[in-house]
């Protein structure tokens, strides 16, 4: 049965392998994911790394010469009157399929989720390419929104801020978690940890840190911008269930930012408040709609160690302040960003009627959290 009432066919453009028969991995292990939802509400077909590898088509072999990007671009290039809608779930992908798509005058169809816009060098690329290719414009934060419109120039009707999908279901508190046991800290993409670092010395408290994130060219870039101390492990590489451990077993999460016009480090934050992490944060513009100060944790100013040290300690000495503010966190987390919300956003740009009371697959051996 369809999810959702039709919108037509829709492509989705996915930069990155991936096994479509899910025999890869055992589902438990993995969160559910925004294109996981968006590919169940609207039935959609995706192409990705491994269907350029697989294809004969002479267009395709040649565009691949030029890397995975550009093949990937032209694939979908060739079956564009096949699909109603077009997804394309990256910038990195989406700017050489913008090139294609002039070329082949095809408007109005495409929808394009754009990361790092807030950058000098992607400004620029999105402004030369101009703003006709895209039916609409998807981004993560409020900030990086007004780039897009005011700087990159595309017109605020195709701009759209939807909040950080993630699976609520998989990251989730359980009955059985630890009480706090360290400060966390994960993420790569503009993460000031020398500033963690200062702050933590001399500390008499324990400090986690996962210090990698995903890349379509590797699984694991690290961040070269930090190393173990007395109080302070660093780690790389954690898969998912052990990533979900270690936040279970943190007394809140840190994000030490640079200040950056997308949402950096929007994914581990979001995925802490959904396992009821209170939160602190460099007050970074992209991300400032997701913390809100002595509500949901505790935001200090870009750079400034002093603010870093007083908020880690100010919440290490009140678990309970911690506790709650994480309480608030979790049902956020539950309205507001979950997967099948996100997707279902997705849906309704394209035409989509969700059909109510439309809930996801529940993971086995969890239950509901307060």
């Amino acid at each position: 049965m369809l999810a959702a009432m039709s919108a037509g066919r829709t492509l989705i453009l996915l930069a990155k392998t991936l096994s479509k028969d899910g025999a890869k991995t055992d589902p438990s292990e993995f969160p559910r994911t925004d294109l996981s939802e968006i590919i169940r509400l609207l039935n959609a077909e995706l192409f990705n790394f491994d269907d350029v590898a697989r294809s004969n088509h002479p267009l395709v072999k040649a565009a691949r010469n030029r890397g995975p990007y550009w093949g990937l671009a032209m694939l979908g290039i060739l079956h564009r009157h096949d699909f109603d809608n077009i997804y394309v779930t990256g910038e990195d992908i989406g700017m050489p399929f913008a090139v294609l798509l002039h070329a082949t005058l095809c408007y109005g169809k495409t929808t394009v989720l754009v990361h790092h816009g807030g950058t000098p060098k992607r400004r620029v690329a999105l402004r030369a390419l101009g703003h006709r290719v895209w039916r609409n414009v998807l981004t993560v934060s409020e900030r990086a929104r007004e780039v897009l419109i005011e700087d990159v120039g595309i017109p605020s009707y195709k701009v759209h801020a939807f909040k950080q999908a993630i699976d609520e279901v998989f990251f989730q508190p359980r009955p059985t978690d630890p009480p706090g046991e360290y400060v966390f800290s994960c993420g790569r993409d503009s993460r000031d940890y020398p500033l963690l670092m200062q702050a933590a010395e001399g500390l008499p408290i324990p400090f986690r840190i996962v210090a990698s994130g995903w890349s379509a060219q590797a699984d694991v870039r690290e961040a070269k911008n930090v190393e173990a101390k007395s109080n302070v492990v660093v780690e790389r590489g954690l898969t998912f269930p052990a990533l979900r451990d270690a936040y279970a077993r943190a007394r809140f999460a840190v994000f030490p930012l640079e200040r950056v016009d997308y949402a950096a480090g929007v994914t581990g934050m979001c995925e802490a408040m959904a396992m009821g992490k209170a939160i602190i944060a460099s007050a970074s513009p992209g991300v400032a709609e997701y913390i809100r100060h002595d509500v949901s944790g505790l935001v200090v100013p870009v750079g400034d160690v002093r603010a870093m040290r007083d908020a880690i300690v100010r919440l290490w000495e009140d678990p309970a302040l911690a506790q709650q503010m994480g309480s608030r966190n979790r049902k956020w987390a539950e309205a507001e960003m979950t997967a099948t919300h996100y997707a279902r956003r997705v849906a309704a740009l394209f035409g989509a009627d969700v059909l109510d009371g439309l809930q996801p697959a529940q993971a086995p051996g969890f239950i509901g959290s307060a």
